[in-house]
């Protein structure tokens, strides 16, 4: 398939974001096929030449790189808005965990088709996803069009579903890592580790050895809370973090989600290995965790994105929401407005979280030859007049609900706000039919 996008304008990150105004942008096939200039000498003839089969008006629409969120529990929507008002431990043991030891694979699929539909309307192309039933989250990246990497448990959480002895598990992880590893490019399969306080010390040391044997991705939560580095010093006299890197759990490959509360070593420690962070501010907040301190890890060299967290503890999964909140919050929390200016925060949000993905490594720009996520905005709305400055624009007045349109790898997910992938209302009834079974 041949698309072309006429006269809109542009933001493309590369790795700085740029805005460009008026452009024809081309897609062929999953790529990125000619960015021109709408009043070059040479457009005309290069739209002819080019002979699209499908041609989409940029009008008061802005095109820039799809969202990529590093870390959410799609399914989770079934637990959206119970449970508020705890601190994250109570959350946990008195709410989330004996609500998730009833789940079944069947709801996993609805509540996450559910939630791929949030994100596509929000402008999300791409996520990082740790929860139950993996194979459920598959099957939907298949269905949806969207890009993800997905975590599989390689230890039995005795407070989920499934529960077998952790050495059990290792064998089912392979042949799931084997199944849909770089599936069509889209799919990417990474080792779920929930953290270092819920498993015993035996099953960290083991999950270490096997991630290295395997050399394998790692999703995990780490230093979200005060209280979890203070009981793992008590427990192991180290914190978590430091604990974490004699364990082998870290390396270019391994997200961290949260880092709130970190010391110079700690991000020494992720700087060094390479490590990325998913900033989840909306979380934190909610949660009472805290706020991470941004620009200590930028200036340790920390690989740093942004990530939404589950629907029950934001309780939504909107990416713009996240980018503007976590740039002025930052703002806020150490006094400085020049603190994580709109471009930096807009390159978190896309090119720097892409690499997380570990697909292609033009993704999350838009340029010739790079795949063609995208997503168009709708400028129109009274609160984009007058624009003046598109990038900061993107960053703190866009709304999720001016998505219009959404591409991944050349296919059209959402096109004039219609899902082109799943049917929303088929999932909005199945995700409330399986909560009211659930929470009643």
């Amino acid at each position: 398939m041949r698309t072309v996008i006429r006269h809109v304008d542009l933001i493309s990150v590369n790795p700085e974001p740029i805005f460009t105004s008026q452009v024809h942008l081309g897609i062929e096939g999953e790529r990125i096929a000619f960015v021109l200039p709408a009043d070059s000498p040479e457009a005309e003839r290069r739209l002819a030449d080019f002979a699209a089969q499908r041609t989409i008006s940029g009008a008061g629409k802005l095109a820039m790189p799809g969202l990529v969120n590093t870390h959410t529990h799609v399914g989770m929507s079934i637990l959206r808005n119970y449970g508020s008002d705890l601190n994250l431990q109570d959350w946990l043991h008195t709410k989330v965990f004996p609500s998730e030891a009833q789940l079944v694979a069947e709801d996993i699929h609805w509540a996450g088709l559910l939630e791929m539909a949030e994100m596509i309307r929000s402008g999300t192309t791409g996520f990082i996803d740790m929860y139950f039933f993996p194979e459920e989250g598959a099957a939907n990246i298949v269905s949806s069009g969207l890009r993800a990497k997905l975590s599989h448990n390689i230890i039995d959480l005795t407070f989920g579903p499934g529960g077998v002895d952790y050495q059990t598990i290792f064998p089912r992880f392979r042949n799931f890592h084997k199944e849909w590893d770089g599936w069509e490019g889209r799919l990417k399969i990474m080792a779920l580790v929930h953290s270092t306080y819920l498993p015993p010390l035996a099953a960290l040391r083991d999950m270490g050895e096997f991630i290295q044997a395997e050399k394998l991705a790692v999703h995990t939560h780490m230093h979200e809370t005060a209280i979890e580095i203070t009981d793992s010093l008590q427990k192991y006299g180290k914190r978590p973090i430091a604990l974490a890197e004699e364990l082998g759990l870290f390396s270019p490959r391994t997200v961290v989600a949260h880092c709130v509360h970190l010391d110079d070593d700690d991000r020494r420690i992720l700087a060094a290995r390479g490590v990325h962070v998913a900033h989840c501010p909306s979380s934190n907040l909610k949660l009472a965790s805290g706020i991470a301190n941004l620009e200590a890890m930028l200036q340790a060299g920390v690989n740093l994105s942004l990530g939404t967290d589950g629907a029950s503890s934001n309780n939504n999964l909107n990416m713009f929401e996240e980018l503007h909140l976590a740039a002025i919050l930052q703002k806020g929390a150490w006094g400085d407005p020049r603190l994580q200016p709109a471009s930096q925060m807009l390159q978190l949000a896309t090119r720097q979280a892409a690499l997380a993905l570990e697909m292609d490594p033009e993704l999350g720009t838009l340029k010739e030859g790079a795949p063609a996520d995208l997503i168009l905005l709708d400028t129109d709305a009274a609160h984009w007049v007058p624009r003046n400055d598109p990038i900061a624009a993107v960053v703190y007045t866009a709304q999720g609900s001016d998505v219009d349109t959404v591409m991944v790898a050349g296919q059209i997910l959402m096109e004039g706000r219609e899902l082109k992938t799943i049917d929303e209302e088929q999932a909005k009834w199945q995700t409330r039919r399986i909560a009211k079974g659930i929470l009643g």
